[in-house]
């Protein structure tokens, strides 16, 4: 007796013979697909991490790309490249003179801005070191909402300490490096453990966090490298702390309970 299929039972079925009822033993491939409870259509895609990952590495990298090849271009004496450049940093940078004028966007798209080619590398070598792991355990959501939630709150506490210091200078300041950090200090509160290196020596995550903060809180204190986002940085991490006890590593625990603990039985 002959079978004969329909066009969309030969791709359901796992058997190559589509003429008799012979089966043949399904591949082990075929078989992990349908035992998951993703179908392989609806399963997620293992390269997802990195493509999130990489798209924010190419968007930090298209931006300071273009911004150099306008100057390059203004430097030369071309006008539209001077009114480009302009319309940039009214944009892209984030300074007074942008906020007291309305554009508030700033504390956002600053982040993707570098002010050199050594920044760009430092930050984005560094999100990179742990950007696809975070988001193929938490999802592009959490790394979304820390990256904006962590840069405009770094953005925030830097113009705080502008106002404090009282000065007349138009200050300005650009770079990743509140949002990276923020990410990482919710990182530490789900994975404090985690061995991590600076300048190739090996510490556990928490140790390297505090000392960035004690770093940066010294640092505003004695005056220390003033052309660095030091309160940029206190506040991205600040945002990453709340949001990495208050979700993170709640819905961690809630996915992976700890051990029930038993009494512990005395030997006979």
């Amino acid at each position: 007796m002959q079978f004969r299929p329909s066009v969309l039972q030969q791709f359901q079925r796992p058997f190559t013979n589509t003429s008799s009822l012979s089966f043949r033993r399904p591949s082990p491939r075929w078989q992990a697909q349908n035992d998951s409870p993703y179908s392989p259509r609806s399963a997620p895609n293992p390269n997802t991490p990195h493509i999130v990952a990489g798209s924010i590495v190419l968007a930090c990298a298209g931006v300071f790309a273009a911004n150099w090849k306008w100057e390059i271009e203004a430097r030369k004496g071309s006008h539209e490249a001077i009114q480009w450049l302009r319309t940039f940093r009214r944009n892209m940078v984030f300074s007074m003179d942008n906020i007291k004028e309305g554009r508030y966007w700033v504390y956002l798209t600053s982040t993707f801005t570098h002010i050199s080619g050594l920044h760009l590398i430092l930050n984005m070598m560094s999100f990179w070191s742990f950007g696809p792991m975070f988001v193929a355990q938490f999802g592009t959501r959490m790394l979304a909402i820390l990256w904006v939630g962590s840069g405009v709150v770094g953005a925030f506490a830097q113009e705080r300490l502008w106002k404090q210091a009282n000065t007349h200078i138009n200050q300005a300041a650009v770079g990743a490096s509140g949002s990276i950090l923020g990410i990482c200090t919710a990182l530490t509160c789900v994975m404090p453990r985690m061995r991590v290196e600076f300048f190739w020596i090996p510490m556990p995550m928490w140790s390297f966090m505090a000392g960035a903060a004690v770093f940066s809180i010294t640092a505003i204190n004695q005056g220390w490298l003033p052309f660095v986002g030091h309160a940029d940085h206190l506040g991205g991490m600040a945002f990453g702390l709340v949001w990495g006890l208050a979700v993170l590593r709640r819905r961690t625990l809630l996915k992976f309970p700890a051990a029930p603990k038993f009494p512990r039985i005395p030997p006979r």
